[in-house]
Parts: C-alpha cells; sequence; structure tokens
C-alpha cells in the first residue's frame, strides 16, 4: 500500500509540474533551456523492442529546468513532429527516458533508451532498449521521463520567456 501512496505522489509531482508556469525570480535566463517531457498511459506494454503506451495521454508534460522553470502542456503527436528537428534531434541521438510505474502493486522502475515514436490510436508506441532495469511484460499507470532536449523542440523551446505556440501554461488561465 506504501508503494502506491508513494507512485501516486511522485505521479501528482509531476502532473503539478504540467499545470502551471513558475516564474524564476532572478529572470537569469543567459543558459540554454533543458526541456523534459512527461507522458503518461494507463499501461506499458514491452515486447521485442516495442514499447506500447496504451490509453496513452492526449498531452505531454513539458517543463525548464532551473533556471528557467516553465512548464506547458503540447499535444502529444508534437514529439513525433519535431523527434527529426534539427542538429541535436532525439532521431540522431536518442533520448535517455525513465518509465516508472507499477506490476502486480510492486513498482518497477527501468531505464530505457527511445526511438522511432508513434501514434497509433489512443496508443504511443516507441522503439526501445534497456539500459537499466529488466524488461517486464506490462506497466499499470506507466509514466515516461524523457531526458534532456535543448532545442529540439523548435517553436516551443522557449517557454520561459514566451509561449509562441499558445500551448496550456495554465489551464485555468483564460485565453
Amino acid at each position: 500500500m506504501y508503494q502506491n501512496i508513494k507512485l501516486f505522489s511522485i505521479a501528482i509531482a509531476s502532473v503539478g509540474f504540467g499545470t502551471s508556469a513558475i516564474a524564476e525570480s532572478s529572470q537569469d535566463f543567459t543558459s540554454a533551456e533543458s526541456v523534459l517531457l512527461v507522458q503518461h498511459s494507463d499501461k506499458a506494454a514491452m515486447s521485442d523492442g516495442v514499447l506500447t503506451l496504451v490509453g496513452a495521454d492526449k498531452n505531454l508534460i513539458m517543463f525548464t529546468d532551473r533556471p528557467h522553470r516553465a512548464a506547458a502542456t503540447i499535444p502529444s503527436e508534437q514529439l513525433v513532429k519535431i523527434w527529426s528537428e534539427g542538429d541535436d534531434s532525439f532521431a540522431s541521438d536518442p533520448p535517455n527516458a525513465a518509465l516508472v510505474g507499477q506490476q502486480n502493486g510492486n513498482p518497477v522502475s527501468l531505464i530505457v533508451e527511445l526511438m522511432n515514436p508513434r501514434a497509433s490510436g489512443d496508443d504511443f508506441v516507441f522503439s526501445y532498449k534497456i539500459i537499466e532495469g529488466e524488461e517486464v511484460p506490462e506497466i499499470d499507470q506507466a509514466y515516461i521521463v524523457i531526458d534532456d532536449c535543448f532545442i529540439c523542440l523548435g517553436d516551443v523551446a522557449n517557454l520561459a520567456t514566451g509561449n509562441p505556440l499558445d500551448y496550456i501554461l495554465n489551464p485555468n488561465d483564460p485565453k
């Protein structure tokens, strides 16, 4: 039971990052923004190098590291569109990701390298290689947290100083 509460708390904290933009008081935006991406799904299925996020959320949570401290929710298909864009694209240097959730009530935590994303109905599919941990056939309430992406998001890479594509920075703010 404690593990379920712990996993739920981590999930809620991740969602909290995606539902509000937090301004940095120092306004020191001289360093490049490092963007992390979070995707939730009802279940993750792993088989033969294919990771399927079953019932994946329609939006990714995207947030920046210090000192920028900004967050947004973007359509999941945006990840597929930008995967190969830029000199430092995910296609040329596949990202690492933490894949977490639970199996039979027990926590599961893997580190994987992700490749070739695609949407398939309500599912999101990647090729993957395990970096750390052991493959399991299914993970319930799965989250993936995708590592650094500096300029790979094109027009949305400047979250801290603007919102060029008008993504949801805070769902409670009026448009």
